[in-house]
């Protein structure tokens, strides 16, 4: 059981229903962050619960990289809700739950996005209405030490767009072989890897020569 859940049976068991901006406070607190509570409608309307969009991102998160839920539960969720046509403007998009989870620590959330470490953090969109998973993305620094539970998770597309990315070569080249094999064996386009390499720098050396110098990242380079 989440410590997010448990702590909100404790709470309504003394007549206190958490918020959002209590949940956010809560994670501040556990993770010694900061940053902008955001909430774009009132949760109390919303068609599943707060704490029932946190268990369905977690489930999707667990399905689909393999994350231990004790590694969820240490750490901080930001959940978001925006109900149908609340920004004033149209009414063809439906409510929605986004959900936030953060390993980080020490750091302002809407300010720090330079190291997420091995953990990294999760978003997940839930279509509130249909309780269906829209999205679940997985931000991290440290990717291909944890690729083979990805992959054994079934999330095969998941691993093959990450190896278009330029981390994949810091493996050793036993690793990206291991991979590159791994990949061509369940039907995904391999590109030979001199092609590949020749094709990052190429692209790489295009990208920076029209970048502002402030503006360069070490995770500037682009995607093959």
């Amino acid at each position: 059981m989440s410590v997010l859940l448990l702590a909100s049976i404790t709470a309504l068991a003394v007549g206190i229903t958490l918020s959002v901006e209590d949940v956010w406070r809560q994670s501040f607190e556990k993770m010694n962050t900061t940053g902008e509570i955001r909430n774009l409608s009132d949760e109390t309307a919303a068609e599943i619960t707060m704490e029932e969009a946190i268990e369905i991102a977690k489930a999707a998160i667990i399905a689909k990289f393999g994350t231990p839920e004790n590694e969820l539960d240490a750490m901080g969720v930001y959940p978001t809700y925006a109900a149908r046509g609340w920004d004033g403007k149209t009414d063809d998009y439906p409510s929605e739950w986004e959900v936030f989870f953060s390993s980080r620590t020490n750091v302002d959330l809407d300010l720090d996005h330079t190291d997420y470490g091995p953990t990294g953090e999760y978003l997940v969109y839930i279509n509130a209405e249909t309780r269906e998973v829209e999205t679940c993305i997985w931000y991290t620094n440290d990717f291909w030490s944890r690729a083979q539970v990805v992959w054994d998770c079934g999330s095969y597309d998941e691993v093959y767009w990450r190896y278009k990315q330029t981390d994949f070569y810091g493996q050793s080249i036993e690793r990206q072989t291991y991979w590159r094999n791994l990949l061509e064996k369940q039907g995904f386009e391999v590109v030979p890897e001199d092609e590949k390499l020749h094709a990052l720098l190429l692209r790489a050396s295009t990208s920076l020569m029209f970048t502002p110098v402030e503006q360069i990242a070490d995770n500037s380079l682009p995607q093959v």
